[in-house]
């Protein structure tokens, strides 16, 4: 018969399995470095390596199997945090980087750093966790949770910053605002489920050991709700050209990166790009040709054969 936490934690299977594949496919659109797919596909193998093993503790309540449970439980709050600072990093390119790389760069460092603290706290703690001391949380895990909450206020912070640039957000960028808008109250509850874990000594509040109902409600549901909003966003974004910022609308930008050239320009020699040389007048074929406004078949038809002939 199955139980109840054993219940969630298949239903968490499915659903991480599933997520995990959008985090993938959201990677392979937009590239490692320029989305939070990566993000979502860390956290998507955290909860679902951490779903399988409270699987297993059901029957197998082993010492390994319940120190990867609560680990992995108690780190999917650092890539949860990331992922909507990714989106609101790619905002804040869109509107000329109000808030400088290196403060995304320093919360990247700190979520790095209490991920770390959290493994480590989240082991030692396993190592003596039953039914009769789940309220005993160590420093370090302490401390991770902290590192967590301060990244997620940050967010919020940066999320009020942009909102007052938000004239100035490209048509096709606004929709990641919104996302971290409709998450945010989700996250908080997360976050609050956390604190309350290490910090209020009740063990209705332990995530392993704890009341099912509250962790069912505060942690996994939040949990879903948050990837439900944003992963299906990163699916609507047009693909960035490599190295390019996010300056346009959606239309706008599928031609924001071809120069334009005039037809005057060809005759006037300071007009040639320097890789052709200054002086040497490059061929016609080898220049880029004029962007032409075509209001038709006809119109094409007549602009291919003028070019060609």
């Amino acid at each position: 018969m199955v139980t109840y936490r054993e219940g969630i934690a298949i239903v968490q299977v499915a659903f991480y399995i599933l997520a995990l594949i959008g985090g993938i496919l959201l990677c392979l659109r937009h590239g490692f470095g320029k989305s939070s797919g990566w993000v979502l596909v860390t956290f998507s193998l955290l909860r679902l390596i951490g779903a399988i093993f409270e699987i297993i503790a059901v029957d197998h309540p082993t010492k390994q199997v319940v120190t990867g449970a609560i680990v992995c439980i108690s780190i999917g709050l650092s890539p949860l945090a990331l992922m909507s600072l990714g989106l609101l990093q790619r905002v804040n390119q869109a509107v000329g980087q109000p808030i400088p790389d290196i403060i995304y760069k320093g919360v990247g460092i700190g979520g790095l750093i209490a991920l770390c603290l959290g493994v480590y706290g989240g082991t030692q703690q396993a190592s003596n966790a039953n039914a009769t001391n789940f309220t005993q949380v160590n420093r370090d895990s302490k401390i991770a949770v902290v590192l967590f909450t301060i990244i997620f206020i940050i967010t919020i912070i940066i999320f009020f910053v942009l909102v007052t640039r938000l004239s100035d957000v490209p048509p096709g960028e606004k929709r990641l605002l919104l996302a971290v808008a409709l998450s945010l109250p989700f996250l908080a509850v997360r976050y609050l489920y956390a604190l309350l874990a290490d910090f209020a000594q009740n063990k209705d509040f332990n995530s392993f050991f704890g009341n099912t109902t509250i962790y069912l409600i505060m942690a996994v549901v939040m949990k879903f709700i948050v990837i439900l909003t944003c992963e299906p966003i990163g699916f609507t974004l047009h693909k960035l050209p490599k190295g390019e910022l996010v300056n346009t609308s959606d239309i706008e930008m599928d031609n924001s990166h071809v120069p334009v050239y005039s037809e005057d320009s060809y005759n006037r020699e300071e007009d040639v790009p320097l890789r052709y040389g200054r002086g040497n007048m490059a061929s016609p074929a080898m220049l880029p040709r004029p962007q032409r406004k075509v209001k038709g078949p006809i119109s094409w038809l007549y602009y291919q054969a003028k070019d060609n002939f």
